[in-house]
């Protein structure tokens, strides 16, 4: 068994573009990192925007009073500002890149 994965290890060795190739493929793509990074950012402002929604329906259909319902906006509000900066920031950044 030990003498098969040898044999294995320097036909590989002989032959150093399957090699690469192997390494091609498991490794991820420079640009698909980035990628990955920025759905859940997006996962997040969309709660954050639907949750203010869902207190403005709330307001408008009298399930919840004014003096419930605007604290919890407020607090909403200063947490999304940033969220969607940094999405325009990546969003920027990533334009900038060439593939």
């Amino acid at each position: 068994m030990a003498l098969a994965g040898w044999r294995a290890g320097w036909a590989l060795r002989a032959q150093p573009e399957r090699l690469a190739e192997a390494d091609r493929r498991r490794l991820p793509a420079p640009g698909r990192a980035k990628r990955q990074a920025q759905p859940p950012r997006e996962a997040q402002i969309g709660k954050l925007r639907q949750g203010l929604a869902r207190l403005r329906d709330s307001d408008a259909e009298g399930l919840l009073d004014q003096q419930e319902c605007a604290p919890r906006m407020t607090r909403r509000r200063p947490r999304l500002t940033p969220c969607e900066e940094q999405a325009q920031q990546l969003q920027d950044a990533a334009a900038l890149q060439p593939e």
